[in-house]
């Protein structure tokens, strides 16, 4: 499996786009993105997003997948209570980010499948990404949130509210 093609393109200088880029990108489009739930995982409380490119879904035999090889293969620090998982079906493989947060710092896992296979996850390669265009909007909503209900008057952090505030792309 090629990993991520587009996180790993060769540039011939910093200023260039790569030739796979000009040869094979189509002009930019968002994915749908939306919750799929908040769930209770590894005794932590979760958001699950899902984002797909157009015209593919997310089963729900995937979301449970998902949610088991967490509890099974994430360990997460006791300070963390609270975070966000992102499942992305993409054109190359399923991708799966683990996201929690540690008071005010955000920490991350990454994880695919192939598309033959999306309820194998495994972890993907050390690349140094922490996420696509598509997954970005989604750490960045994660963060502002974060602050917003829980950083701003911490005497009176608010993670229901937190829970609630979700980011949705059509």
């Amino acid at each position: 499996m090629n990993f991520r093609r587009s996180r790993q393109r060769l540039k011939k200088s910093a200023w260039e786009p790569s030739e796979y880029l000009m040869a094979n990108s189509a002009p930019f489009q968002d994915r749908r993105t939306w919750l799929i739930e908040v769930a209770e995982v590894a005794d932590r409380k979760l958001k699950v997003y899902g984002i797909c490119a157009h015209g593919l879904e997310i089963q729900s035999s995937t979301v449970t997948a998902a949610k088991r090889f967490v509890e099974a293969d994430v360990r997460f620090p006791d300070q963390a209570s609270h975070g966000f998982l992102i499942l992305h079906h993409g054109e190359e493989a399923m991708w799966f980010l683990v996201d929690w947060w540690v008071e005010d710092v955000l920490h991350q896992q990454l994880f695919f499948s192939d598309l033959d296979d999306v309820e194998n996850f495994r972890v993907a390669p050390p690349n140094h990404e922490i996420g696509c265009v598509w997954e970005l909007p989604v750490i960045a909503h994660e963060r502002d949130v974060w602050v917003k209900h829980i950083m701003t008057d911490p005497a009176k952090a608010d993670y229901d509210a937190y829970l609630a505030d979700v980011l949705t792309i059509a």
